[in-house]
C-alpha cells in the first residue's frame, strides 16, 4: 500500500499530470453546465431567439482567432522557453492583443448594422453584434494570462478561469430572467450576449487578481519590450493564420447553413434540394473523418455549403416567409413579439 501511494504521489507531483486533470475536470464541468444552459436558453428564448444567438456566435470565433488564440499559444511557448522574462512577455502579449481587440470592438460596434444585414442577412442581429463587441477586449486579456500560466505549467488557474467564466455567464442570464419574470417583459436574445460579456469580464478580473502577485517587483524597458515584440510577432503571425482560416471557414459555413435549411424546409425548389443537402452532410462527414478537426476539413465543409448556396440561391421571399411563420409561432407560445 505504501509503495502504491508513493507511486501515485509521484505521478500527481508531475505538473503535466495535474494540469491534465485540472483541465479535464474544468472542461467536462463547463460542457456539462453549457448543455443545460443551452436547454434553458431554448426554453426562455424559443427556437427563433436561439437561432439569432447562434448566428452571431461565429463572429466571436473569428475575433478570437484574430486577437486571442495566436497570442495565447505564443505566450505559452515563450514563457516556457524563457521563464526569467515571463513578465515582459506577458506585458507585450497583452499590449499587442488588446490593441487588436480594441480595433475589432470599434469596427464591430460601429458597423453592427452592416454586419447584420449584409453578412448575417438578419437585421435583428444588430443589437446582439453591438453587445458582443464588448466581450472581445476582456477575452483577449485573460487569454494571454492563460497562456502565461500554461507556459509555467500551472494549469489550475486557466481551469478555474474557465469555470468562473461559465458560471458568470449562466448566472447573469438567469438573474436577468428572474428579474424579467416578475414583469411582462420577455427574455430577448441580446440578454444571452450580456451573459457572454459578463463571463469574459469575470474571467479577466479573476485572472488579473491572480497574476498581480507575480508583478510585485518588476521593471520594464522600451528596448526589452521591442525585442520581445519581434519574437512574439514571429510566432503569432503563422499561428494566427491557421486559426483565422479555420475559424473563418467554419463561421461562413454556419452563416450559410440556415439559408439552406430554410430553403429545404419550405420546399420552394425541386425535389433535388434534399439531395443536395444530403450531399453536403456526406462531404462534411467524410472530410471530418479523414482530416479531423483541421483546416482542410473546415475548408471542404465551407466550400460545399458555399457551392450549394451559389447553385441554388435562396429567394428573399422564402426567408421572409420562414421568419414570419417562425416568429408567429414563437409569439403564440410565449406571448412575446419578435425582438427588434
Amino acid at each position: 500500500m505504501t509503495g502504491d501511494f508513493l507511486i501515485v504521489k509521484k505521478y500527481l507531483s508531475n505538473p503535466l499530470v495535474t494540469g491534465t486533470i485540472f483541465l479535464t475536470l474544468a472542461g467536462t464541468t463547463s460542457r456539462f453546465m453549457g448543455f443545460f444552459f443551452r436547454i434553458f436558453l431554448n426554453n426562455v428564448m424559443g427556437s427563433t431567439g436561439l437561432g439569432l444567438y447562434q448566428l452571431v456566435i461565429p463572429l466571436m470565433s473569428v475575433c478570437m482567432s484574430l486577437c486571442c488564440n495566436g497570442f495565447q499559444t505564443a505566450t505559452s511557448k515563450l514563457v516556457a522557453e524563457k521563464p526569467q522574462n515571463r513578465q515582459i512577455i506577458l506585458i507585450c502579449a497583452i499590449i499587442m492583443s488588446a490593441t487588436i481587440a480594441l480595433l475589432l470592438t470599434i469596427i464591430m460596434y460601429s458597423n453592427a448594422n452592416y454586419i447584420s444585414i449584409c453578412i448575417l442577412s438578419e437585421s435583428r442581429c444588430t443589437e446582439l453584434v453591438k453587445a458582443l463587441s464588448f466581450s472581445i477586449l476582456p477575452a483577449a486579456i485573460h487569454s494571454c494570462i492563460n497562456g502565461y500560466y500554461y507556459g509555467l505549467k500551472k494549469a489550475a488557474v486557466p481551469a478555474a478561469t474557465q469555470l468562473i467564466e461559465q458560471t458568470a455567464r449562466i448566472g447573469t442570464c438567469y438573474l436577468i430572467y428572474a428579474i424579467l419574470s416578475d414583469g411582462s417583459s420577455c427574455f430577448k436574445p441580446v440578454y444571452s450576449i450580456y451573459g457572454i460579456v459578463a463571463g469574459e469580464a469575470s474571467a479577466t478580473v479573476f485572472s488579473v487578481i491572480t497574476i498581480k502577485k507575480d508583478f510585485s517587483y518588476f521593471k520594464i524597458s522600451v528596448k526589452s519590450l521591442k525585442t520581445t515584440a519581434y519574437g512574439m510577432a514571429a510566432l503569432f503571425i503563422p499561428l494566427s493564420l491557421n486559426y483565422i482560416l479555420t475559424s473563418f471557414s467554419s463561421s461562413v459555413e454556419n452563416v450559410l447553413i440556415p439559408r439552406t435549411l430554410i430553403f429545404s424546409a419550405l420546399h420552394t425548389q425541386t425535389h433535388q434540394r434534399p439531395l443536395q443537402f444530403s450531399l453536403h452532410n456526406l462531404i462534411i462527414m467524410i472530410s471530418q473523418t479523414t482530416f479531423g478537426d483541421h483546416l482542410l476539413s473546415s475548408f471542404l465543409s465551407f466550400l460545399c455549403t458555399l457551392l450549394i448556396n451559389i447553385l441554388f440561391p435562396l429567394p428573399g421571399s422564402c426567408k421572409d416567409t420562414a421568419l414570419s411563420v417562425h416568429n408567429r409561432k414563437h409569439s403564440a407560445n410565449t406571448g412575446c413579439g419578435p425582438s427588434a
